[in-house]
C-alpha cells in the first residue's frame, strides 16, 4: 500500500488531476471546433457531395453491368445520411453538447 500512497502523493504534488481536467476541456473544445468545421464544409459543399455520390454510383453501376444497382443505391443513401448527420451537427443549429453527438453515434448514427 505504501507505493500507492507514494504515487498518489506525487500525482497530487504535480497537480496531475488539474492538468488532466484542463487537457480534457481543451480536447472537448478542439472536438467542437472540428465538428463545427465539418458541418460547415458539408453544408457549403452539399451540391458537390451529392453530385459526386451520384457520379460514383452511376459509374460503378455501369462497370458492374447493373448487377449491383440495389446495393449501390443503399450505399449512396447511407453516405447521404452520413453527410446529413455531419451537416446537422455542425454550427448551424447543431447540438452544443458533445454528448448529443455521442448519443446519436451510440444509437447507430443519423436517423432516416
Amino acid at each position: 500500500m505504501d507505493i500507492i500512497k507514494t504515487i498518489k502523493a506525487k500525482a497530487d504534488e504535480l497537480g496531475l488531476q488539474e492538468k488532466a481536467e484542463h487537457l480534457l476541456d481543451e480536447a472537448g473544445k478542439a472536438a467542437a471546433q472540428a465538428r463545427d468545421k465539418a458541418g460547415q464544409l458539408a453544408h457549403d459543399n452539399r451540391e458537390r457531395i451529392d453530385s459526386a455520390l451520384e457520379k460514383v454510383t452511376e459509374k460503378v453501376d455501369d462497370v458492374t453491368g447493373h448487377k449491383l444497382a440495389g446495393p449501390l443505391e443503399k450505399i449512396k443513401e447511407t453516405a447521404a445520411k452520413g453527410v446529413d448527420f455531419v451537416e446537422k451537427h455542425g454550427p448551424a443549429g447543431g447540438p452544443t453538447v458533445a454528448g448529443e453527438v455521442a448519443d446519436d453515434a451510440a444509437e447507430g448514427g443519423p436517423k432516416a
